[in-house]
Protein backbone atom coordinates (compact mmCIF):
# COMPACT_ATOMS: atom_id res chain seq x y z
CA UNK A 1 0.00 0.00 0.00
CA UNK A 2 2.82 2.45 0.87
CA UNK A 3 4.42 1.86 -2.52
CA UNK A 4 1.20 2.73 -4.37
CA UNK A 5 0.82 5.93 -2.35
CA UNK A 6 4.47 6.80 -3.01
CA UNK A 7 3.96 6.24 -6.75
CA UNK A 8 0.85 8.42 -6.74
CA UNK A 9 2.70 11.21 -4.93
CA UNK A 10 5.63 10.88 -7.35
CA UNK A 11 3.32 11.14 -10.33
CA UNK A 12 1.61 14.18 -8.83
CA UNK A 13 5.01 15.77 -8.21
CA UNK A 14 5.87 15.18 -11.86
CA UNK A 15 2.54 16.67 -12.93
CA UNK A 16 3.21 19.80 -10.87
CA UNK A 17 6.68 20.11 -12.39
CA UNK A 18 5.24 19.69 -15.88
CA UNK A 19 2.80 22.55 -15.24
CA UNK A 20 5.65 24.76 -14.01
CA UNK A 21 7.76 23.88 -17.06
CA UNK A 22 4.95 24.61 -19.50
CA UNK A 23 3.98 27.91 -17.86
CA UNK A 24 7.52 29.14 -17.17
CA UNK A 25 8.21 30.61 -20.64
CA UNK A 26 5.03 32.73 -20.46
CA UNK A 27 6.03 36.18 -19.24
CA UNK A 28 2.42 37.05 -18.46
CA UNK A 29 2.23 34.22 -15.89
CA UNK A 30 3.15 35.53 -12.43
CA UNK A 31 6.19 34.09 -10.64
CA UNK A 32 3.87 33.09 -7.78
CA UNK A 33 2.18 30.52 -10.01
CA UNK A 34 5.45 28.98 -11.21
CA UNK A 35 6.90 29.05 -7.69
CA UNK A 36 3.81 27.36 -6.31
CA UNK A 37 4.01 24.44 -8.73
CA UNK A 38 7.76 23.98 -8.24
CA UNK A 39 7.29 24.02 -4.45
CA UNK A 40 4.54 21.43 -4.82
CA UNK A 41 6.79 19.23 -6.97
CA UNK A 42 9.54 19.30 -4.34
CA UNK A 43 7.09 18.79 -1.47
CA UNK A 44 5.36 15.82 -3.09
CA UNK A 45 8.71 14.30 -4.09
CA UNK A 46 9.86 14.41 -0.48
CA UNK A 47 6.55 13.03 0.75
CA UNK A 48 6.68 10.18 -1.77
CA UNK A 49 10.09 9.02 -0.56
CA UNK A 50 9.16 9.50 3.10
CA UNK A 51 6.02 7.43 2.51
CA UNK A 52 8.04 4.73 0.77
CA UNK A 53 10.34 4.54 3.81
CA UNK A 54 7.37 4.36 6.24
CA UNK A 55 8.26 7.68 7.87
CA UNK A 56 5.24 9.21 9.59
CA UNK A 57 4.45 12.84 8.83
CA UNK A 58 1.33 15.00 8.71
CA UNK A 59 0.14 14.88 5.09
CA UNK A 60 -1.03 18.50 5.25
CA UNK A 61 2.43 19.89 6.09
CA UNK A 62 3.86 22.17 3.37
CA UNK A 63 7.06 23.26 5.13
CA UNK A 64 10.04 21.98 3.14
CA UNK A 65 12.40 22.58 6.07
CA UNK A 66 10.27 20.27 8.21
CA UNK A 67 10.19 17.58 5.51
CA UNK A 68 13.93 17.85 4.86
CA UNK A 69 14.65 17.60 8.60
CA UNK A 70 12.39 14.57 8.82
CA UNK A 71 14.24 13.00 5.88
CA UNK A 72 17.64 13.64 7.48
CA UNK A 73 16.46 12.34 10.87
CA UNK A 74 15.25 9.14 9.25
CA UNK A 75 18.56 8.56 7.46
CA UNK A 76 17.41 9.45 3.95
CA UNK A 77 20.08 10.73 1.63
CA UNK A 78 18.55 13.69 -0.15
CA UNK A 79 20.39 15.21 -3.13
CA UNK A 80 22.58 18.14 -2.07
CA UNK A 81 20.66 20.44 -4.43
CA UNK A 82 17.54 19.94 -2.31
CA UNK A 83 19.02 20.61 1.12
CA UNK A 84 18.87 24.39 0.67
CA UNK A 85 15.39 24.60 -0.84
CA UNK A 86 13.54 25.82 2.24
CA UNK A 87 13.09 29.17 0.49
CA UNK A 88 10.59 27.48 -1.84
CA UNK A 89 8.15 26.99 1.05
CA UNK A 90 7.13 30.64 0.82
CA UNK A 91 6.11 30.16 -2.82
CA UNK A 92 3.82 27.29 -1.92
CA UNK A 93 2.24 28.77 1.16
CA UNK A 94 1.99 32.46 0.23
CA UNK A 95 0.32 31.69 -3.07
CA UNK A 96 -1.94 29.17 -1.35
CA UNK A 97 -3.01 31.69 1.30
CA UNK A 98 -3.56 34.50 -1.20
CA UNK A 99 -0.82 36.66 0.28
CA UNK A 100 1.69 38.71 -1.67
CA UNK A 101 4.35 36.91 -3.68
CA UNK A 102 7.71 36.45 -1.93
CA UNK A 103 9.48 38.36 -4.72
CA UNK A 104 11.06 37.55 -8.05
CA UNK A 105 11.59 33.89 -8.85
CA UNK A 106 14.64 32.65 -10.74
CA UNK A 107 12.54 30.33 -12.87
CA UNK A 108 15.45 28.43 -14.41
CA UNK A 109 16.96 27.72 -10.99
CA UNK A 110 13.59 26.76 -9.50
CA UNK A 111 12.83 24.38 -12.38
CA UNK A 112 16.26 22.77 -12.02
CA UNK A 113 15.53 22.14 -8.33
CA UNK A 114 12.10 20.74 -9.18
CA UNK A 115 13.63 18.44 -11.80
CA UNK A 116 16.25 17.22 -9.34
CA UNK A 117 13.56 16.48 -6.77
CA UNK A 118 11.33 14.58 -9.19
CA UNK A 119 14.25 12.65 -10.75
CA UNK A 120 15.44 11.61 -7.27
CA UNK A 121 11.93 10.70 -6.22
CA UNK A 122 11.31 8.60 -9.35
CA UNK A 123 14.59 6.75 -8.81
CA UNK A 124 13.74 6.06 -5.16
CA UNK A 125 10.20 4.92 -5.95
CA UNK A 126 11.36 2.81 -8.90
CA UNK A 127 9.76 4.73 -11.75
CA UNK A 128 11.61 5.44 -15.00
CA UNK A 129 13.41 8.80 -14.64
CA UNK A 130 12.19 10.20 -17.94
CA UNK A 131 8.53 9.29 -17.40
CA UNK A 132 7.81 12.75 -16.06
CA UNK A 133 9.09 14.65 -19.09
CA UNK A 134 6.67 13.42 -21.73
CA UNK A 135 3.40 13.41 -19.83
CA UNK A 136 3.22 9.61 -19.84
CA UNK A 137 2.55 9.28 -16.12
CA UNK A 138 -0.95 8.19 -15.14
CA UNK A 139 -1.77 11.01 -12.75
CA UNK A 140 -2.33 13.57 -15.49
CA UNK A 141 -3.60 11.42 -18.35
CA UNK A 142 -7.33 12.15 -18.70
CA UNK A 143 -9.76 9.38 -19.50
CA UNK A 144 -10.94 9.18 -23.11
CA UNK A 145 -13.95 11.37 -23.89
CA UNK A 146 -17.33 9.64 -23.76
CA UNK A 147 -19.01 8.62 -27.01
CA UNK A 148 -21.62 11.09 -28.22
CA UNK A 149 -25.13 10.34 -27.03
CA UNK A 150 -27.40 9.50 -30.00
CA UNK A 151 -30.42 11.65 -30.65
CA UNK A 152 -29.28 15.00 -29.30
CA UNK A 153 -29.70 16.74 -32.67
CA UNK A 154 -26.02 17.31 -33.35
CA UNK A 155 -24.76 16.02 -36.69
CA UNK A 156 -22.06 13.96 -35.04
CA UNK A 157 -24.70 12.04 -33.03
CA UNK A 158 -27.26 11.40 -35.76
CA UNK A 159 -25.47 8.48 -37.34
CA UNK A 160 -25.89 9.77 -40.87
CA UNK A 161 -26.96 12.69 -42.98
CA UNK A 162 -30.11 14.65 -42.27
CA UNK A 163 -31.72 13.12 -45.39
CA UNK A 164 -31.72 9.69 -43.73
CA UNK A 165 -33.96 10.91 -40.87
CA UNK A 166 -37.09 11.63 -42.99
Amino acid sequence: MCHRIAEALAERAAADLLVAKKLSPCSDIDDAVIGFYVQQAVEKSLKAVLTLRDVDFPMMVHDLKFLLTLAADSGLEVPAELTGTCWLTAWGTTYENGEASPGTLDRRHALAIGSTAVDWCFAEVGLAPDDHDDGSFNAVRPPPPPSPTPGLGRTETRGGSSDQRK
